[in-house]
């Protein structure tokens, strides 16, 4: 049983490695347009839209993509991206009509506790970074 704990060990070290790496060699910031400005991100481009430039996967790692192709895969993913919105809302309101006042109160208590955990994490998360960032500045004293 040791012996499969350490295999497993390995083996996931190996994959993590492997992941940190990959993903260390994509940018992290979108590359500037033609008038000198960034790109503002846009929750319709989630998901990859900064890291070719233009676009979502796997559309923007296409070759030799045109000006033209590009605006119009670009408007066809926008649409998209409305049209799939306005089936979500449908959809919880359909949802929402079917279910009791306290099953929507308890859902709502839900949403509120998983909003409260994302803002801990962040928080801590900062915390960490900050706590980081304090720690390199007194090795470099």
């Amino acid at each position: 049983m040791k012996r499969f704990s350490s295999v497993a060990l390995c083996v996931c070290s190996i994959v993590l490695a492997a992941t940190l790496y990959a993903r260390a060699d994509q940018p992290t910031t979108k590359p500037s347009d033609d008038n000198g400005k960034t790109e503002k991100p846009e929750k319709a481009m989630r998901g990859g839209g900064g890291r070719a430039g233009w676009g979502f996967n796997p559309y923007n790692k296409l070759s030799n993509v045109t000006d033209e192709q590009k605006a119009k895969i670009n408007d066809i993913h926008r649409k998209f991206v409305v049209e799939r919105k306005a089936l979500e809302d449908k959809q919880e309101a359909d949802v929402m009509a079917v279910l009791t006042d306290e099953q929507k109160a308890e859902l709502e208590k839900m949403k509120a506790d998983e909003k409260a955990k994302g803002a801990d994490r962040r928080r801590a998360s900062k915390d960490k970074d900050k706590d980081k960032d304090e720690d390199e500045k007194d090795k470099d004293k």
